[in-house]
């Protein structure tokens, strides 16, 4: 009995690794946050800093990017990839605005609606 309850607890904390692996960052402390909407796109903007099909590489674009001083940066799941970018940005602009300093940063960079 006392196997069969150790073996289902192993199994559930190895299924919780795995999702909390696929889970955005949260966002840090006084950054955008992407408003609550319906369907598949919020119409926030986004600095989207890069993507890669596994998380380590991820990881090691985001603490790149954060280095370089963008702090609200975060790693979100999209389209089955790993994207680094800064969201929850209300304008084009503002998007634009942290595009334009990344890439003097020299981080490549683009803007693009979530």
């Amino acid at each position: 009995m006392r196997l069969g309850v150790v073996c289902c607890l192993c199994v559930a904390a190895a299924l919780a690794a795995q999702t909390a692996g696929a889970r955005p960052a949260a966002v840090p402390a006084g950054c955008a946050k992407v408003r609550p909407h319906a369907g598949r796109s919020s119409g926030d903007w986004e600095a989207v800093f890069g993507s890669s099909k596994g998380r380590a590489k991820a990881v090691t674009l985001l603490r790149r990017v954060r280095r370089k001083g963008f702090r609200c940066a975060v790693i979100e799941r999209e389209r089955r990839r790993y994207e680094v970018a800064v969201v929850g940005l209300h304008s084009v602009d503002a998007a634009t605005r942290v595009v334009v300093r990344a890439r003097r940063e020299g981080l490549g960079s683009h803007v693009d609606q979530s």
